[in-house]
């Protein structure tokens, strides 16, 4: 009995929370846990959720648990990815809402919706084939866990992928005027893996709009391109065409 409260105890973190079934694999039968709640050791916040008594499940502690307890692949994404790999710093980023990617169809288990109005969190899951795998993403320190975010060269590709409207393309290019230093044999190996000929389009025209010194060691003639125009935006904004890359895109906006 001792050594099973000490073990649970070694397992519990602040802003974690620990499943049902992966303390039952650990060894915790139901009528154990359901003692040690009576008890005081551990508090129920949802059915078969358990926490550290007189703690909240934090963004991180909840991503921590989908990775590691449910085998959930997924990562942080995009603009958030980029914040934590510690780009315009100056910008304000609350530990309120993240943009996670999953390569294959997952979907969240039920108590997430219910631990993100209790705890008013928000993960944003969007499960995207953009890239084969879970490739170029790293851990990094996320509300005090390891949780698997992308490289800054992959996270560009997704911000352009959620670029939906002109106000949206706007914001990025003020984030992608601050981005520097991107490797280009990264970048060579992301524009050949990428399934979107959209984003890879987006991509090849913003890097030569805003001239930047990795854009000239892109092999334009390696990458699958496809025909036709694209346009990543809505039909009611202003656009104008780029013959070079085939895209219609916003018109500048008067200074």
């Amino acid at each position: 009995m001792a050594q099973k409260i000490q073990k649970i105890n070694l397992m519990l973190s602040n802003g974690e929370p620990l499943l049902a079934s992966y303390l039952k694999e650990k060894g915790f039968s139901s009528q154990l846990l359901s003692r040690y709640v009576k008890s005081g050791w551990l508090e129920m916040h949802y059915k078969g959720v358990y926490v550290k008594p007189k703690t909240h499940i934090t963004l991180g502690g909840l991503l921590n648990t989908l990775i590691t307890q449910k085998n959930m692949l997924m990562h942080i994404s995009g603009i958030d990815a980029l914040r934590l790999f510690g780009y315009f710093e100056q910008m304000h980023f609350a530990n309120k809402s993240v943009l996670v990617y999953a390569s294959k169809r997952i979907f969240l288990p039920k108590w997430v919706k219910e631990c993100e109005k209790h705890e008013k969190i928000s993960v944003k899951l969007v499960c995207s084939n953009l890239f084969p795998d879970e490739m170029f993403t790293n851990k990094i320190e996320y509300d005090g866990f390891g949780i698997p975010a992308s490289i800054p060269e992959r996270a560009v590709f997704e911000a352009l992928n959620e670029v939906k409207t002109s106000d949206e393309y706007f914001d990025f290019l003020k984030v992608f005027e601050m981005i520097a230093n991107l490797k280009s044999d990264y970048l060579e190996t992301l524009m050949t893996k990428c399934n979107s000929i959209k984003v890879k389009r987006m991509f090849l025209y913003v890097s030569h709009l805003m001239d930047k010194p990795y854009f000239e060691k892109l092999k334009l003639n390696k990458y699958e391109l496809g025909t036709g125009v694209r346009t990543l935006f809505t039909a009611e904004s202003k656009l104008e065409y780029d013959a070079r890359y085939k895209i219609m895109v916003p018109k500048a906006r008067q200074s």
